[in-house]
C-alpha cells in the first residue's frame, strides 16, 4: 500500500536520519544537476534555503520542510551511480540508501499529513516521491 504507515520510521527520531550537512548540499548540487532539468516541479532558488536549513540544523525543519528535503535525497540517490553515493553519503550500498531514505521519506510524508495537506511543500516532495519510479535503472532521471 502507498505509504502505509505501519512500516515507516519513528517520526520523533526522522530528524537524525538526515545526511550529514555536507552531503546534504552535495546531493543538493546533484539534484539540480541530473533531476531538476527533467521535472522543474519548482524554482530551485526557492527551495535552496530548506536545503541550507536541513545541512545547518535538522531538527529546525518543519513538517513539510522535513519531507521535501527526504524527498530531494531519495530522488538524488536514485540518479546517481553507486561510486557517486559511497563518495557523498559513504560506506552503504546505493540499494540499502534507497530503502532506507524511502522509509524516510514515507515516513516524513505520513506525518505531514500527506492525504489531507494543502502545504504546497508537501504536495511537491508527494510529487518527488511519486515520480520515483519513472527514474529507474532503465530509464535514468538524468
Amino acid at each position: 500500500m502507498l505509504l502505509d504507515s505501519v512500516h515507516t520510521e519513528d517520526e520523533t527520531i526522522l530528524y537524525t536520519r538526515h545526511p550529514s550537512d555536507q552531503a546534504i548540499l552535495k546531493l543538493w548540487d546533484h539534484y539540480l544537476l541530473n533531476v531538476h532539468p527533467m521535472t522543474k516541479l519548482f524554482f530551485d532558488w526557492e527551495k535552496a534555503p530548506i536545503l541550507q536549513k536541513a545541512a545547518k540544523d535538522p531538527q529546525t525543519l518543519l513538517k513539510g520542510e522535513q519531507a521535501f528535503s527526504f524527498a530531494i535525497y531519495f530522488i538524488t540517490i536514485l540518479s546517481l551511480t553507486e561510486k557517486e553515493c559511497d563518495k557523498i553519503i559513504g560506506d552503504s550500498k546505493k540499494s540499502q540508501l534507497l530503502d532506507d531514505f524511502q522509509s524516510y521519506i514515507e515516513t516524513a510524508l505520513v506525518t505531514a499529513g500527506y492525504i489531507t495537506t494543502s502545504d504546497l511543500l508537501v504536495l511537491q516532495a508527494l510529487l518527488i516521491y511519486l515520480v520515483m519510479p519513472l527514474c529507474s535503472s532503465h530509464m535514468p532521471c538524468y
